[in-house]
């Protein structure tokens, strides 16, 4: 089959994003219809806007998101469509703080793109920051050929209203979003389109109302692990266990006890064998909502003294979570940090300085985009393994050594899987169990290719750039 005969025809309507897919034999056309549109809400302390680009007339087809995607950032062109979002939380509101989501209501989709259609999760957003005093208007002639980078990846995938993207707010803050739709050649099983799907994008704003400290089992001043004694500085409070109730909790920076203002730091720790944390084993918590400058401190089995930058087993085995919004910047760890979380759907970029990734998604099954990785992770060991609905991998960056297991068992991934770094010195089982044909596209004469050489399943073709 020719991928390049592939068409796609996307319709702007209503409030701001409407799709439509429409059914030829062998292609489907997109373009752009409506005139440019503004509506303005505002509920309270929020502001919120939603501004569709200039329309776009002819076919636009389903690309390689390789083409067009670098990593973490993306470079704008006539295969997308796009609408533009701002969301501000008033400065007069200055004693709160607020959550602002993205959402997606999807009120009827042709069946191949269900997630377990034949062209199921080709089709994909990215969520984009931009600021339009720099940039300017928000509209295909002007962006066409520029680059930016995204803070999250996703796919379109069911019918029914789903939250794309959630940020932190601050009083007198905008936010600037551009959300980009595409189809990822890559992924689509078939030419035939069918029928229409429906769709529009809006957003909301709430309060962040924190979590009361009552919620949670807490320590000021020492805590005992089983490595002993754990001094606490006299200016923070540590998060031991969640202990409360609700499907949604929101950490704020700051505490307030007996008069007394703390930092917030949420707990982490390595036992001899697994660990636990704050959260880990949480069978109620569906969405948690960090606010700016919350951090993570980590404890292990050998020393009590009180680490920070790890979130160790922050989410593991957590049942019910489905998301996390501003994941501390601070973080360097992610050791487990959301094994076994059966119902994660997707997740915003994670910090730029994490390094360790092993088994930071491990078993993760409804994951299906993974977030861009790090310049400076290195261990990727069982990173991804058990995602048996990630539809593509992420780029490898030079700084990786190890991959053993990182995708294993990710029984839907689809295309060429792109490696940087040169010295990969552990692959094993990196993609043993994958079913699909994929692409190993790593550095020539490397350390790396002699590595995956001769250690690959039958489905999978080594390349070299």
């Amino acid at each position: 089959m020719n991928k390049n005969r592939k068409k796609l025809f996307i319709t702007i309507t209503g409030i701001v994003l409407a799709i439509i897919l429409i059914a030829t034999t062998t292609y489907a056309w997109l373009s752009f219809r409506t005139n440019d549109i503004i509506v303005a809400g505002n509920t309270g302390c929020f502001d919120i806007n939603y501004t569709k680009g200039e329309d776009i007339v002819g076919s636009l087809s389903a690309v390689d998101e390789k083409t067009f995607l670098t990593n973490d950032s993306v470079t704008i062109n006539s295969s997308m469509a796009f609408s533009s979002v701002s969301i501000e939380l008033d400065s007069k509101c200055s004693k709160i703080n607020g959550i602002g989501t993205i959402e997606i209501n999807v009120s009827s989709l042709e069946t191949s793109f269900k997630k377990n259609g034949y062209n199921g999760l080709a089709l994909k957003y990215l969520i984009v920051e931009y600021d339009p005093a720099t940039v300017g208007e928000a509209t295909m002639s002007n962006l066409n050929g520029r680059t930016f980078r995204f803070t999250k990846k996703g796919s379109i995938y069911k019918e029914g209203v789903t939250d794309i993207y959630s940020d932190y707010l601050s009083p007198g803050v905008k936010h600037n979003y551009l959300v980009i739709l595409y189809i990822n050649s890559e992924i689509m099983s078939s030419d035939v389109i069918g029928n229409v799907v429906n769709a529009n994008i809006t957003a909301r704003g709430e309060q962040f109302v924190e979590t009361p400290i009552s919620d949670f089992e807490y320590y000021t001043g020492s805590y005992t692990s089983e490595a002993g004694e754990t001094t606490i500085p006299s200016n923070e409070v540590l998060l031991v266990k969640y202990n409360g109730s609700d499907e949604t909790v929101n950490v704020p920076a700051k505490y307030t006890i007996d008069g007394t203002e703390y930092d917030t730091v949420l707990y982490s720790h390595q036992a001899r064998s697994g660990g636990n944390s704050t959260f880990s084993g949480n069978s109620a918590i569906k969405h948690v909502n960090f606010a700016d400058g919350v951090k993570y401190g980590t404890t292990n089995y050998v020393s009590a003294n009180l680490g920070y930058g790890g979130m160790l087993f922050a989410f593991y085995q957590c049942s019910s979570l489905i998301s996390v919004t501003n994941i501390p910047s601070t973080t360097t760890n992610f050791l487990s940090t959301f094994q076994d979380c059966p119902l994660l759907t997707d997740i915003s970029n994670i910090p730029d300085g994490i390094k360790f990734m092993w088994h930071a998604f491990y078993n993760c099954p409804l994951l299906t985009d993974a977030p861009v990785i790090p310049s400076s992770a290195t261990n990727m060991n069982g990173a991804f393994s058990g995602c048996s609905s990630l539809s593509s991998a992420p780029v490898i960056p030079s700084s990786v050594t190890d991959l053993s297991y990182a995708f294993y068992n990710c029984s839907r991934l689809k295309g060429k899987i792109i490696v940087n770094s040169s010295n990969v010195s552990s692959v094993t089982g990196a993609l043993y169990n994958t079913v699909y044909d994929l692409t190993l596209d790593v550095p020539a004469g490397s350390n790396t290719y002699n590595k995956f050489n001769g250690n690959i399943p039958s489905n999978v073709t080594l390349v070299t750039h």
